[in-house]
């Protein structure tokens, strides 16, 4: 897969305050990836030539949009597929991510829950890992590793703030 690799520090600080006041509504919980899938979806939409596949000799532009999840388990890392996520709002997506990583992890995925995503999100960010490099799934088009959310002093509008970054 030929790659090429971009590197950005996001600041995260209004994601995360509106995140837990949604969380503290109780409910649904959402995580951050479920965030990031629904991000990755819109861009998936604003940019459809990276909603594709490699499908051995052709490349397939899909009209749906199907995001993976990176699952570590003991065996290696297994990627569940949140699919059609073009139909759906956050709460459905936040249900449909936790059923999946819950599925792979007692190891009662079926096939179809991991095959057919256009990317996956994978995140280090819980083992307080900064920064690094996944590698792109065969078949997919792309991939977004993500980092921990630190407080890191950051300048706005020539000011000195406290905000906190995520390195993608």
């Amino acid at each position: 897969i030929p790659c090429y690799y971009l590197h950005m520090d996001v600041d995260m600080t209004d994601l995360m305050a509106a995140r837990k006041k949604a969380n503290a509504r109780g409910g649904i919980k959402r995580s951050l990836n479920d965030y990031i899938v629904m991000a990755c979806a819109r861009a998936l939409g604003e940019f459809p030539a990276c909603n594709s596949r490699w499908d051995g000799d052709a490349i397939l532009h899909l009209d749906r949009i199907n995001v993976g999840v990176a699952v570590a388990l003991e065996e290696g890392l297994i990627v569940p597929v949140i699919k059609n996520i073009e139909r759906k709002n956050l709460d459905q997506v936040a249900r449909d991510s936790a059923a999946l990583i819950e599925k792979a992890r007692n190891k009662r995925l079926l096939p179809e829950e991991y095959e057919g995503g256009v990317m996956t999100v994978s995140n280090l960010g819980m083992f307080g890992i900064k920064h690094f490099i996944p590698i792109v799934n065969p078949g997919e088009s792309c991939i977004l590793g993500l980092g921990t959310v630190e407080e890191r002093v950051v300048v706005r509008h020539g000011a000195i703030h406290l905000r906190r970054m995520m390195t993608m």
